[in-house]
């Protein structure tokens, strides 16, 4: 913990509270927030793909070394008593103090526009998956650029009512949370996908060893079958040829990307380390700001799962409670042996046939209930194998 000092003594009429590194750290981290900018532009960006990795290893490098210098200096200058009670003691030490105050509001002002900028496009993003149905009016834009406007104006209204709350270390906290939790899920996003392309290349080859070779008359049946799938369920239900969208079928496959020079950055163990690291800090610097964001997104996710529950979930196949009980099951099932199976039939031709009685039982029973509607399910009676055509 920092002591707290008596800032009357040095001419400042303030006492300063005990604070610790996280407390410090949830208020400065604020000024790491534009790290996603690029992100949340890429709708603008020529070229994504190239340019948001050179973007964000340049950004996360500049705003570091600088922010590094940058303490280095203050520390060499200023006695430690300044530096806690004086908020504006960088101004006063600078060479050129109205530079200094000019070069602030710069960068408040950047900082905004970046957010007037980037955070409508989320906004608008969002609203136009319909996942959320009350932000649906937000999904309309203006001009050839389908300008977020209503997105905006809705983001500085909520700005303004936190601006009155008039505690900006507290407001600094409360920006703080959901970009450690974006953040945490960013990191967990790339774990997810690198282990389902994992697993995704394991039934590749899994579905691979399991294809025999067709024999005879019997070999184009199952290619038949599946030739007209798509045919027989337009036929039983029209619906779906008035609205295409019914029956389109999403892309669920894993692209793996070429290695590219930022590849040595990318690690899925490094990853799952940042996003536990990511959920401690966030409890360390507030628990009860952290436990707030952890029920709104429970709240979140339950609402989505009841408005929208047909809602694609993602390319993703991984899933760490899915992971814990594979795992568990596997360790109980050790020592345990594997039960065999055996089929038993009525004999061949001229053989002992077992003690054993076979009978034939309709799946589906025929009643007059539901005659009027059309037979999706029906049955048919033969004698002989003849009967069929």
């Amino acid at each position: 913990m920092y002591d707290g000092i008596n800032c009357s003594k040095i001419g400042f009429d303030v006492r300063r509270s005990n604070e610790s590194f996280f407390t410090v750290f949830g208020v400065f981290f604020a000024n790491f927030l534009g790290v996603l900018a690029g992100v949340n532009m890429s709708g603008d960006l020529k070229d994504p793909h190239k340019s948001i990795p050179v973007g964000e290893l340049a950004a996360v490098g500049v705003s570091s070394t600088v922010c590094f210098f940058f303490i280095v200096a203050l520390g060499a200058v200023a006695d430690r008593a300044y530096l806690l009670c004086d908020s504006l003691i960088a101004e006063k030490i600078s060479l050129t103090g109205f530079l200094f105050l000019t070069g602030l509001y710069i960068s408040s002002l950047s900082s905004t526009i970046g957010s007037l900028l980037g955070t409508p496009r989320v906004i608008q993003s969002i609203a136009a998956e319909g996942v959320i149905p009350i932000l649906n009016p937000l999904a309309a834009g203006q001009g050839p650029n389908n300008n977020p406007i209503r997105a905006g104006i809705v983001m500085m209204m909520v700005a303004i009512v936190f601006v009155m709350l008039g505690d900006l270390n507290q407001l600094a906290i409360l920006s703080t949370m959901p970009f450690m939790i974006t953040y945490a899920f960013v990191n967990y996003s790339y774990v997810s996908l690198a282990m389902s392309y994992d697993l995704q290349s394991v039934n590749s080859i899994a579905n691979a060893s399991k294809e025999k070779q067709s024999y005879g008359s019997m070999g184009n049946l199952k290619g038949a079958a599946e030739g007209t799938s798509a045919a027989d369920l337009d036929s039983l239900f029209p619906e779906r040829m008035q609205h295409p969208e019914l029956g389109a079928e999403h892309h669920t496959s894993v692209i793996g990307q070429p290695p590219s020079w930022y590849s040595m950055f990318s690690s899925r163990y490094i990853s799952f380390i940042g996003a536990i690291v990511n959920i401690l800090i966030l409890l360390f610097v507030n628990v009860w700001f952290a436990l707030f964001h952890f029920a709104a997104l429970a709240a979140l996710y339950f609402y989505i799962g009841r408005v929208c529950p047909s809602v694609f979930p993602g390319i993703s196949h991984f899933s760490l409670p899915h992971m814990f009980k594979t795992a568990f099951s596997s360790i109980e099932s050790l020592g345990t042996l594997p039960k065999s199976s055996i089929v038993v039939g009525t004999g061949l031709q001229g053989a002992a046939k077992p003690d054993m009685q076979v009978s034939s039982e309709l799946v589906n029973e025929e009643n007059p209930d539901y005659s009027d509607r059309k037979q999706y399910h029906h049955t048919e009676h033969a004698d002989a194998l003849n009967d069929f055509d």
